[in-house]
């Protein structure tokens, strides 16, 4: 999730981006995104704050579609020989 950080009068302010309620205070910029870690876990426990996978679109949502198709290795290396050939005959 990305998050905003940022130093006022020497204290740190880690907030969710896009939530303008959802921030914490703390000492240290490490202090203030354990808290901010901890105020969207309970959130989430609650069921007031979750996350949602959307598919990617266009070519990006092919990748590793075809992962595990064996043919595609064949396809290759017969794409492949054939090149090979054709070079060899030159």
């Amino acid at each position: 999730m990305p998050i905003l950080i940022d130093e006022v009068n020497g204290r740190f302010s880690a907030k969710l981006a896009g939530e303008h309620d959802l921030q914490a205070v703390g000492a240290t910029q490490v202090e203030a995104v354990a808290a901010l870690t901890l105020e969207i876990e309970e959130r989430i426990r609650r069921g007031e704050l979750g996350v949602i996978d959307i598919a990617p679109k266009g070519v990006l949502g092919l990748v590793g579609k075809y992962a595990d198709d064996e043919s595609l290795e064949q396809l290759r290396d017969e794409v492949y020989a054939q090149r090979d050939a054709q070079r060899d005959a030159i």
